[in-house]
């Protein structure tokens, strides 16, 4: 079995890391190309991706059309026009690979002809105290990004789309797919989305494909954690937060209905959109939405209850919210950690 694999890189303004992350790919064997995409950053970024093009025979650099920055999904669907490998892997500019990265990806395309893709578990490395601050709230005690059991393939897509019990996810950069795969979604990256364009696509990706869960309790990645991650800068911003998680939902909805879906699925997304969707509104606006969603639904109302934090607009951004949410991340945390222990 040839396991050549294109290792897709975008970058914008990455200079503190990107020499790491394109070294990490560069020096696996079974990386036969790295491509590249710089999207018109305004540091060095650049000419860092110049150098390594004119270094190495596998770095290949792409732009946009007069440099311009057109963000991460185009970034990346330009990247999945240029390779030409079998086998497709992702990279931010700020993360790096393991050099265990493909070992288990290659067992499982080798052991089930019909596997289209394999995720693994990536981990985290803290470039900056404050990062390793707010990124730990964040995660388990592991600073795993994983899918906390092993799960059958037909069920990964309920369980990313959040219809089935939570059992954690994967990132894009513990994945690697078949080219051939790609012919079977609607669309790449969605454009659209300047944020959860990866989850987005990964939902979309587990209801076309076959995918198989590889090494899921060690890290095969690392994500850079520094002060500049988008994600980490969203977090004093929760309108921006749950604009995103609004254009999230609806982004899927709009798939589900245009793929004609089954109807509880289109039910579902219906209903997530339906949660962020009165995120914006006013407390007494909110309240009495959600009497009449307890009235006419009440499965969306107990999504409401976990999902949406009812509980901010009863108690504001008092003590005692604070402590809600707080008990109920603990209380997800445990189940991960639990789910994490077993499947070792």
């Amino acid at each position: 079995m040839q396991f050549n694999i294109s290792v897709i890189i975008p970058v914008f303004n990455a200079e503190a890391y990107l020499e790491k992350a394109i070294n990490s790919a560069v020096e696996l064997e079974e990386v036969k190309e790295v491509i590249l995409i710089e999207d018109g950053s305004s540091d060095n970024s650049l000419q860092i991706c110049q150098r390594f093009a004119e270094k190495f025979q596998k770095v290949k650099l792409f732009t946009h059309p007069n440099g311009e920055n057109l963000g991460v999904s185009a970034s990346r669907n330009l990247g999945l026009r240029q390779a030409t490998c079998d086998y497709i892997a992702f990279l931010d500019a700020d993360d790096f690979f393991l050099s265990n990265r493909f070992k288990t990806d290659k067992s499982i395309f080798l052991n089930n002809p019909d596997a289209d893709g394999v995720y693994n578990a990536i981990g985290a490395y803290f470039y900056t105290e404050n990062g390793k601050q707010i990124y730990g709230k964040l995660m388990n005690k592991n600073n795993l990004t994983t899918i906390t059991a092993k799960i059958a393939t037909d069920k990964l897509f309920p369980t990313l789309s959040l219809m089935d019990k939570y059992i954690g996810y994967f990132s894009l950069d513990g994945l690697t797919i078949k080219k051939t795969v790609l012919k079977k979604l609607d669309n790449l990256f969605n454009p659209n989305l300047r944020l959860h364009e990866d989850t987005e696509f990964l939902i979309r990706l587990a209801y076309y494909a076959k995918l198989y869960g590889g090494e899921l309790a060690k890290a095969v990645t690392l994500r850079g954690v520094h002060d500049t991650n988008s994600i980490l800068g969203l977090k004093k911003d929760k309108k921006k937060i749950i604009l995103n998680q609004l254009k999230l939902w609806n982004s899927l909805l709009e798939w589900s209905v245009k793929e004609n879906l089954k109807e509880q699925y289109q039910l579902h997304f219906k209903r997530m959109s339906t949660i962020y969707s009165t995120m914006h509104l006013s407390r007494n606006k909110a309240l009495s939405t959600y009497v009449g969603i307890a009235a006419k639904d009440k499965e969306l109302f107990l999504k409401s209850c976990y999902y949406n934090p009812l509980h901010y607009y009863v108690f504001g951004s008092s003590f005692l919210s604070k402590g809600i949410i707080r008990i109920k991340h603990l209380i997800q945390k445990t189940i991960n950690i639990q789910h994490y222990q077993i499947s070792k």
